[in-house]
């Protein structure tokens, strides 16, 4: 039997500042892939610096780092924590060269964090096995992007376009064809770098953020018609219909599911994300 790799893997969303400029360390590697929000990251080698969505964090044990959610910001975080000697022992050196990356939302990426997980949910004989499949494979397709690229960061005029969605979350719309003149290229390229970075559209992807920033103020009780406005949503029965085709539950409802599920079994998050396949996650570590 092959000895279980995988300590433990999961999701973390509508997630508020934890670890509030206090570092900490782990004690086995981690892979942490931020899909949503924005925020900072610091360690022992790498001053403070901004970070946001498809960013990989690369840790390993023992060593001090600090990282959150900037206060007002929703952060969406895939997690796994492995045994980086062992995995590199029957993988070989897979690990990359560098602990902050921007790789962006990858979707072979994110279908590999969601098959680790349900391995390691199934809990059958050879889950030891599968999940040493599983990392392999998460490993593997980052080890094949990095190396398929020349460099891993987000080209300019899409980190512009990002850091705008977030500091504008309270307007109906955001100008991205000002954003792409400023950058010498058109809307119609912006909109095509968009697509391939991120796997989305640039409007999808601003809705997403606008829907994850909503779950976390219903999270905080504040109410239905004050996130509309406040999400730049003129009609507030506009917002839930569209809240609840995107993410399975009315508002209200959503708020109600959480706080139920989260005084019956404190550390669990049964809140959804609106991202496809969606399902109880994981959280507490990392």
């Amino acid at each position: 039997m092959m000895d279980n790799l995988v300590k433990a893997i999961g999701l973390e969303h509508a997630k508020a500042p934890y670890m509030r400029g206090r570092a900490r360390t782990l004690p086995f590697h981690a892979l942490i892939y931020l899909l949503g929000g924005t925020g900072t990251f610091r360690d022992a080698q790498t001053p403070e610096q901004p970070v946001g969505p498809g960013t990989l964090f690369c840790l390993a044990p023992g060593v001090e780092h600090c990282y959150d959610p900037l206060p007002g910001t929703v952060w969406t975080e895939y997690w796994v924590l492995f045994d980086g000697q062992a995995a590199e022992a029957r993988f070989g050196p897979l690990w990359p060269a560098r602990n902050l990356l921007v790789c962006g939302i990858l979707p072979e990426l994110t279908a590999a964090y969601e098959e680790l997980y349900r391995y390691q949910q199934e809990r059958r004989p050879d889950t030891p096995v599968l999940g040493a499949l599983g990392l392999h494979r998460l490993l593997g397709l980052l080890y094949l992007h990095l190396n398929r690229r020349e460099t891993s960061s987000l080209p300019p005029v899409l980190a512009a376009a990002i850091d705008v969605m977030q500091r504008q979350l309270c307007r109906p719309s955001v100008n991205l064809a000002a954003i792409a003149r400023e950058h010498g290229i058109s809307f119609e390229t912006l909109r095509k770098q968009f697509r391939r970075q991120t796997g989305q559209a640039p409007h999808a992807y601003f809705l997403n953020l606008k829907l994850n920033a909503a779950k976390n103020l219903l999270l905080l009780g504040r109410g239905v018609k004050g996130i509309a406005g406040e999400l730049g949503f003129a009609d507030p029965y506009y917002f839930s219909r569209l809240f609840k085709r995107h993410c399975g539950l009315s508002p209200s409802r959503f708020a109600a599911v959480h706080r139920r599920s989260s005084d019956a079994i404190p550390g669990l998050d049964y809140s959804s994300i609106c991202m496809p396949s969606s399902t109880t996650r994981l959280a507490g570590m990392p």
